[in-house]
């Protein structure tokens, strides 16, 4: 269960179906809470109806569920090209909540957690992330406001499943400087390079004013 907005450092909380009726919810990496019925922890989730989302993992072993963060940044380009400009990973402690990877101190190079993974896992891992990236910009810029760019937040988990954990056009690049020091300038570059690219294109008028100029008035 994830905050719609990340301004204020709200937690994600993890919610664990045991069996049929026991239900965990994990507040912190010192504090659980356990519910007796699906009503008891409907009546909880309430409360965050407005400011939380849910996201269903499918997975039917909480000890599966022990996973690597990995961040994918992407920023448009020339000819509005997407490109990967980096890719970093974070390991959390076990049975720890979502950290984000913005506010990660620790991050490795996503080399360095390839060569951890098991010959297929790797594979299958770097498959996945290929067809990510030929997919999801387009999509993202089709139904939402066009965007220089964005990062996409993976949880990966031992056994090799990958979930899609968070979609952000505004990512912070504390964590991504850290292991890729020598692209700051890149980032610079890329950003006036679009800059200068908008300002010579004709502007859209936005929906709202092609709304207004076509209303007829009630006085004429």
């Amino acid at each position: 269960m994830q905050p719609l907005s990340q301004q204020h450092a709200a937690p994600t909380y993890f919610i664990y179906l045991k069996d049929k009726s026991t239900f965990t919810v994990q507040l912190h990496h010192k504090q659980v809470i356990t519910f007796s019925g699906p009503s008891e922890i409907e009546r909880w989730c309430r409360k965050y109806i407005g400011r939380y989302f849910l996201q269903f993992f499918n997975t039917n072993d909480q000890k599966e569920f022990l996973f690597n963060e990995i961040r994918i940044s992407l920023m448009k380009q020339s000819q509005n090209q997407w490109k990967r400009i980096g890719i970093h990973t974070k390991s959390p402690a076990e049975n720890s909540l979502l950290n984000n990877t913005q506010n990660s101190v620790h991050v490795l190079g996503f080399n360095h957690y390839l060569n951890s993974l098991q010959p297929n896992i790797n594979e299958l891992l770097l498959d996945d992330i290929v067809s990510i990236q030929s997919s999801l910009p387009a999509y993202l810029d089709k139904s939402f406001s066009p965007s220089i760019e964005f990062a996409v937040d993976l949880l990966h988990t031992n056994e090799g499943k990958l979930f899609i954990s968070n979609v952000s056009s505004k990512p912070g690049r504390t964590s991504f400087l850290k292991t890729y020091p020598e692209k700051e300038n890149q980032l610079i570059n890329i950003i006036l390079e679009y800059a200068q690219s908008t300002m010579s294109q004709p502007k859209e008028v936005l929906y709202e004013q092609k709304t207004f100029h076509h209303r007829i008035s009630p006085h004429k």
